[in-house]
């Protein structure tokens, strides 16, 4: 909503874009979670399909990378925070939704594989074609690289329910979970120090916090973009050892934007 409101004033004047940063880092992480070759296939294959409706970019840039193109002293800082106890719980459904159609062709494609394999196994010994027992063998490698691939097992986490998915994000110190659910004072260190904000939007009062941002700089904006469909007291979801995992994990969250811990 933010960015669209300032892209209807600004159009392409944009001194950085805010998620520049993001699209080879992130390529670059998920090409380690299948393969090279199946991250592009994904990404172009889900781009054809959706557009932009879904992001499969979980990344956005830190205050730290942003500094290397701009001198921030020449700008007005302004950032929006979400309670930390929602904003976990909401990334995890709204990756779900993402990755729901994917995971889905996913899986089909990966037991095609199997049943092909075994047919071309079986066709290959009897008619002794070593062209079917190579295309089978093939098959089965496909297989293997899908299902054995921490792709599969980060994307099959995002359907568990939420105290089990937090036994696992713990577990796992996986870098990509880490990117995604990053705290959001790590957005705004600058070298190690939190960087002085001009103004805090908090989500829960959004529409009229923003209006400041819009009255300064005479942007438009009628009523809020993205609209999460799923309306949920998330932290009834939660029980009090996921709560605790997330007051450790979102501690300076809690503290530098007036967030209450349960």
């Amino acid at each position: 909503t933010i960015k669209q409101s300032i892209a209807k004033q600004y159009q392409n004047n944009w001194s950085i874009l805010c998620d520049c940063h993001g699209e080879k880092k992130t390529m670059k992480i998920i090409s380690e979670y299948v393969h090279p070759l199946y991250s592009q296939i994904i990404n172009k294959i889900f781009g054809l399909c959706f557009g932009n409706k879904y992001n499969l970019q979980p990344y956005h840039s830190t205050i730290n990378e942003i500094k290397n193109e701009i001198n921030l002293n020449d700008y007005y800082l302004f950032t929006s925070v979400r309670n930390p106890y929602n904003r976990f719980c909401s990334c995890i459904y709204y990756i779900r939704r993402v990755i729901k159609p994917y995971f889905k062709a996913v899986k089909i494609f990966m037991l095609l594989s199997l049943f092909l394999f075994f047919y071309y196994l079986k066709k290959g010994k009897e008619s002794k074609s070593k062209k079917d027992i190579i295309l089978g063998s093939i098959l089965l490698i496909n297989f293997i690289i899908l299902s054995s691939s921490k792709g599969y097992k980060i994307s099959s986490s995002f359907f568990l329910n939420i105290n089990d998915f937090i036994l696992f994000f713990e577990k796992s110190n996986d870098p990509i979970l880490d990117l995604i659910f990053l705290p959001q004072t790590k957005y705004l260190l600058n070298n190690d120090k939190l960087v002085e904000i001009d103004y805090i939007i908090h989500q829960e009062n959004f529409d009229n916090e923003f209006k400041t941002i819009v009255d300064k700089y005479n942007l438009e904006f009628n009523e809020s973009i993205n609209i999460n469909p799923i309306k949920k007291n998330y932290i009834k979801e939660l029980n009090n050892y996921s709560i605790n995992f997330l007051n450790k994990y979102y501690k300076n969250d809690f503290i530098n934007f007036n967030y209450s811990m349960n």
